[in-house]
């Protein structure tokens, strides 16, 4: 059952964005994550209490739905141009998306809306979906491509 359901209008750079343990010190993001998110899975990389997640462009806003659920949820991967699932520990039992760029435009604001997770910190399996990302590779800021995201957290 869904037990928690977060939609956020992101800006990104640098063709990633990241999500982060709420109310726990931004981590930083280790070396080999965009690394690992590049080769292993494509799309995401996760460590303690934070994630690196690839977009299409370089830079720009895309939505962003974070969803809590108590058990595996049955979103079929057909609906979605790409699926990637790893594990994210979370040591807080809460995450956001992070806005880490100072340069943000007028009127993008920095998140502050949470994802409680259902099982408070602890392992949790992560499954992103990603939509566009194909379309937009190359894009600096253009509202003409679709990139998306919905990431769904079920405890492991």
């Amino acid at each position: 059952m869904l037990t928690g359901r977060v939609q956020v209008e992101a800006f990104y750079q640098y063709s990633f964005l990241r999500l982060v343990d709420d109310g726990v010190e931004i981590p930083a993001m280790p070396r080999q994550a965009l690394a690992e998110a590049r080769t292993l899975t494509g799309l995401v990389a996760t460590w303690p209490a934070g994630a690196v997640l690839l977009t299409g462009a370089h830079t720009g806003h895309m939505t962003v739905v974070l969803e809590a659920w108590d058990a595996p949820p049955r979103t079929a991967a057909t609906d979605w141009d790409e699926v990637a699932t790893v594990t994210y520990t979370s040591t807080a039992g809460a995450v956001r998306v992070l806005h880490e760029w100072e340069s943000r435009p007028p009127g993008v604001a920095e998140s502050t809306e949470t994802l409680r997770l259902p099982s408070g910190p602890g392992p949790y399996v992560m499954r992103v979906h990603a939509q566009g990302r194909s379309t937009a590779r190359g894009v600096h800021g253009s509202a003409d491509h679709a990139d998306a995201m919905l990431v769904q957290f079920w405890p492991a």
